[in-house]
């Protein structure tokens, strides 16, 4: 009988063991990717590949990061929808846009995005970005994944954003 008790805390032990190294696995993948996103999108050289590079990175950072947080089913529909757009099309697809706007609505109490007030000039916009992307990885680290998700889909909206909307 002893036996098989300890046989039995022993699988106990080490389902409760990997299971806890899968969580921090994803969290550290989610943060490698939204690392490498910004690295591509805010980083010095010019926009061209390599942000539309990071902007994929940030959509597919979302996508995980929505699979941890308590978001409903239809966000994480959405997102995947969209990032399957942006990645086959553009990172501009209007559809693909769309989904992320929607997105946005329901993890939002139905609140549509805004540009924040006092952002006129882009430099004032990628200065937002990095905050929010940190934000984000203090989020992630702390295990507010729904925060961290809500913020780099607010990045992502503002990269799709139209730039007239920001130099008003």
């Amino acid at each position: 009988m002893r036996k098989k008790m300890s046989v039995f805390m022993s699988a106990i032990l080490f389902l409760s063991l990997s299971c806890q190294t899968k969580a921090t696995t994803d969290l550290g993948q989610i943060d490698g990717k939204i690392q490498l996103a910004a690295d591509y999108l805010l980083g010095p050289s010019e926009p061209g590949e390599d942000a539309k590079e990071g902007f994929k990175l940030l959509v597919a950072a979302i996508e995980m990061a929505s699979s941890e947080a308590q978001f409903p089913e239809e966000f994480r529909e959405k997102i995947s929808e969209a990032r399957g757009l942006f990645e086959s099309n553009s990172i501009f697809d209007q559809e693909g846009v769309a989904l992320l706007k929607e997105s946005y609505l329901l993890v939002n109490d139905g609140v549509e995005f805004q540009i924040p007030e006092g952002i006129s000039k882009i430099e004032q916009a990628v200065d937002y970005a990095c905050q929010l992307i940190d934000a984000s990885r203090k989020n992630l680290k702390t295990g507010e994944v729904g925060k961290c998700a809500r913020g780099l889909l607010e990045v992502a909206l503002m990269v799709v954003t139209p730039m007239e909307k920001v130099t008003r």
